[in-house]
C-alpha cells in the first residue's frame, strides 16, 4: 500500500493508509516488546512524508515515533561509544543485535525490552552478551548467566559517565605491577571500589583492576587517587 502511494501519490491512496498507520503506530509500533517494527514504520513515514501530498498529513505520526526511538537510539549510540573506549570495533551499522570485536574476543550487543530466564538461554552459546533493556534482567536470569553478561537499561544508557567524571582510567597490567611496586603495597592495601559502582560497570572492569582517578585539588592543583575493584 505504501509502494502504491509513492508510485501513484494520490489523495485517496494517502486516505488508503490513515487506518493501517494508525493502527500500528497505536500498537506494534510502539510496543518494547517490538522496536524493530517501529524503526520500520519510521523508515516508510520518512519515504512518505518526502511526498509533498503527505506531508502535513503525516508528520505528526513520524514525531510520535521519533520521541519513541530517541532514547532507545541515544541508548544504543552510548553502548557503541563504550564498547569502543573498552578497545572494541564495532559495525558502522548497528542494528538491534550486533557483534563487536576487540581482537579475538567478540561480544554479542542485544537490546531487548525485558531479560529473562528465556532471552539468556536464547543466546547461551555466545561467550559475552550486553543487554540493552527497558528494565533491569531478572534476578533469575542474572543467575544464570555467565559472569562475563551484562546488562545495561535504557535509561542508564542516556548519559554517558566519562563526561561527568574527572578524568579516570584503568591501568594495565604493567602499570598496576609498578604502581603496587613503586608504593611497596598489595592491591588489597589500596583504597576500593565495587564492582557494581557505574564507571567499573561502564568499562566492564574485574575484580583486581584498578582505577586511576585524577581529581581537582585546592593545594596541588591536582591530585592522583588509586581504587581497585572488589
Amino acid at each position: 500500500m505504501i509502494a502504491r502511494f509513492l508510485a501513484e501519490p494520490t489523495p485517496a491512496h494517502l486516505a488508503a493508509l490513515d487506518a493501517p498507520l494508525t493502527s500500528m503506530l497505536a500498537t506494534r509500533a510502539l510496543a518494547w516488546r517490538s522496536p524493530g517494527p517501529a524503526f520500520q514504520l519510521r523508515q516508510a513515514l520518512v519515504a512518505l512524508c518526502r511526498v509533498p501530498l503527505a506531508q502535513e498529513r503525516l508528520a505528526g505520526m513520524l514525531l510520535q515515533v521519533e520521541e519513541h526511538l530517541l532514547p532507545l537510539e541515544v541508548a544504543r549510540a552510548n553502548a557503541c561509544k563504550m564498547l569502543e573506549r573498552r578497545g572494541y570495533q564495532v559495525p558502522e551499522l548497528v542494528e538491534l543485535r550486533f557483534h563487536a570485536r576487540r581482537g579475538e574476543d567478540k561480544i554479542l550487543v542485544v537490546v531487548e525490552p525485558k531479560v529473562g530466564v528465556g532471552e539468556v538461554r536464547e543466546h547461551q552459546d555466545a561467550p559475552a552478551v550486553l543487554f540493552i533493556s527497558e528494565a533491569p534482567w531478572s534476578a533469575q536470569a542474572q543467575q544464570l548467566a555467565p559472569a562475563s553478561w551484562e546488562n545495561f537499561t535504557v535509561l542508564e544508557l542516556q548519559l554517558d559517565p566519562v563526561d561527568m567524571a574527572p578524568p579516570q582510567r584503568f591501568l594495565d597490567a604493567d602499570e598496576r605491577a609498578k604502581l603496587l611496586r613503586d608504593f611497596r603495597v598489595t592491591a588489597a592495601q589500596l583504597p576500593r571500589i565495587k564492582r557494581d559502582d557505574a564507571i567499573v560497570r561502564y568499562y566492564g572492569a574485574k575484580a583486581g583492576d584498578v582505577l586511576h582517578t585524577v581529581n581537582d585539588s585546592v593545594t596541588a592543583g591536582t591530585a592522583d587517587y588509586w581504587r581497585v575493584v572488589t
